[in-house]
C-alpha cells in the first residue's frame, strides 16, 4: 500500500486506538493494507462490525433474477446502513480515547451512508473525532464543517431528446431555459458555508450542452468545491460539435462527462468518444438505456414506507432559488406544475432553504427525513416502458457523417 498522506492529522491528537468505518463488500484487500499501514505507524486498528454476512446476503440478491437494477441498489443500501449502524452501536472502544476513521472509496452510492453516519457522530457529540480516508487519493482529511454526499444542479431545463416518461419533466420544456450563473455562484458560496466538502457533484438537465455557458458553471463548481467528483450528464448528442472552449473548461476543471446511452447516442457513440478523447476530457459511457421508468404518480400513498424503500433519496438537487430538496422529484415538479395535467399537493415542507438553516447539521438532519412529496413515489409500484424520444433521425446520421 502507498504511503498515507496527511497522517499527522491523526498523529496531533495523540490517541492511538483508530475505530475503521466501512462497508464496501468487495474492498477487503484494500481495507487489510490501510490495517497494516496504521499499525506500523503506531496505532491500534479495529474495524466496525463484520461484513461477512453481509456479504452472503448482497450476493445473494444480485444473484436473484426477479429484483430490478434499482431494487439490487436499494437492497444494497439498506445493508450497507445496517453495516452503518452496527458500526456505532454501544460496545466500542472509550470514546474518550477512539477516533473514528471513515474509508470513502469514492462512490456515488457512498454518500448517503456518509451522511448518515455525520449525522449519528453529531449526536454522540463526537464529531470532533470523525476523520476521513480517501481510498483512492491515499490521504486523511479532516473537515471543519459536514460533508454533503450528492449535489446535482441543472444547467438547462430543456433537451433536445425529450425522452418519454423523463423524471425532470425536459420533454415538456418547447422554449429554451438555462440556470443562472449568478444564482449559482451565490448558492455555492452559502453551501460553503454549511458543507466543508461535496463528494459527488453532478451539473445536468435536460441537456446541459444546449448551455452556451456551461464551462462556466463547471469553473464555479470546481472553485467552490475542489476535491468533489464533478461531472457533467448528457445524452452525448451534442458533444461531436460542440465548441472547443466547453471542452477545454472540463479539462482544466477535471471534470468528467458522463453519457447516458440511449438508443440515438448508441449509433453516434464512436463520434462521441473520438472528440471526448481528442480534447482530453474524462468520459464514461453507460451501458444502453432501452427501458425507463416513471418515478412518480397521481395518488397519494405513504410516504414513510415510500422513503425507506427509495434508492433516489440521496440525490440532492440545488435550485436556483437556494432550495435544497433530498431528491429532485419535489422541485422539478413545483417548477413545472404549469405544464402538468395531474396536481399534486406541495408545501415548503417538501425542501429546506439553504438560506433559513443555522449550519450543514441540521440541513442533513432535514434531508434524511421523508418529505411530503414521497407519498407520491412509485418506490413500491414500478411503472415501466420501452424508452422513446423525440429526435430527428436525420440530424443523427448527419452528426455521425461529420
Amino acid at each position: 500500500m502507498k504511503e498515507i498522506r496527511n497522517l499527522r492529522l491523526l498523529e496531533e491528537t495523540g490517541k492511538k486506538t483508530i475505530c475503521v468505518v466501512t462497508w464496501q463488500l468487495n474492498e477487503e484487500k484494500r481495507n487489510r493494507a490501510l490495517r497494516r499501514a496504521l499499525e506500523e505507524n503506531g496505532f491500534r486498528v479495529r474495524f466496525a462490525a463484520g461484513m461477512d454476512g453481509l456479504m452472503r446476503r448482497f450476493v445473494r440478491l444480485k444473484l436473484s433474477a426477479r429484483l430490478t437494477a434499482r431494487e439490487h441498489c436499494t437492497q444494497a443500501v439498506k445493508y450497507a446502513l445496517l453495516a452503518a449502524r452496527r458500526a456505532l452501536r454501544p460496545g466500542l472502544p472509550c470514546r474518550e480515547e477512539v477516533l473514528y476513521l471513515l474509508v470513502c472509496h469514492g462512490r456515488t452510492g457512498d454518500g448517503w451512508l456518509h451522511e448518515e453516519i455525520q449525522i449519528r457522530f453529531e449526536e454522540r457529540g463526537a464529531r470532533d473525532r470523525l476523520f476521513w480516508y480517501d481510498a483512492k487519493a491515499g490521504k486523511i482529511m479532516k473537515y471543519e464543517k459536514p460533508v454533503l454526499g450528492y449535489l446535482e444542479y441543472s444547467v438547462a431545463n430543456h433537451c433536445n431528446l425529450r425522452c418519454k416518461g423523463c423524471s425532470h419533466y425536459s420533454n415538456l420544456v418547447r422554449e429554451p431555459e438555462f440556470g443562472n450563473p449568478d444564482a449559482f455562484r451565490k448558492n455555492l458560496a452559502r453551501m460553503k458555508e454549511l458543507f466543508s466538502h461535496v463528494e459527488v457533484f453532478r451539473l445536468l438537465g435536460g441537456e446541459p450542452f444546449l448551455n452556451p455557458d456551461l464551462g462556466a458553471f463547471v469553473t464555479a463548481a470546481r472553485e467552490a468545491y475542489p476535491e468533489a467528483a464533478l461531472s457533467v450528464v448528457s445524452n452525448g448528442l451534442l458533444i461531436p460539435k460542440v465548441k472547443e472552449e466547453v471542452l477545454e473548461a472540463l479539462r482544466r476543471n477535471n471534470a468528467e462527462v458522463q453519457v447516458s446511452n440511449y438508443p440515438p447516442t448508441v449509433r453516434m457513440g464512436d463520434a462521441i468518444r473520438r472528440r471526448l478523447a481528442d480534447s482530453g476530457v474524462r468520459y464514461r459511457i453507460s451501458q444502453p438505456v432501452l427501458e425507463f421508468q416513471y418515478e412518480v404518480g397521481g395518488e397519494a400513498g405513504d410516504a414513510r414506507g415510500n422513503y425507506r424503500r427509495c434508492a433516489l433519496r440521496q440525490d440532492h438537487i440545488l435550485d436556483d432559488r437556494g432550495r435544497l430538496c433530498l431528491c429532485t422529484n419535489p422541485v422539478v415538479y413545483d417548477e413545472n406544475r404549469g405544464r402538468l395535467r395531474t396536481e399534486r399537493e406541495i408545501s415548503e415542507e417538501d425542501w429546506i432553504s439553504i438560506y433559513r438553516v443555522r449550519d450543514g447539521c441540521e440541513a442533513l438532519r432535514a434531508l434524511h427525513r421523508p418529505a411530503p412529496f414521497c407519498r407520491y413515489c412509485l418506490t413500491r409500484k414500478k411503472i415501466m416502458f420501452p424508452w422513446k424520444g423525440n429526435y430527428p433521425e436525420e440530424l443523427t446520421r448527419q452528426n455521425v457523417r461529420d
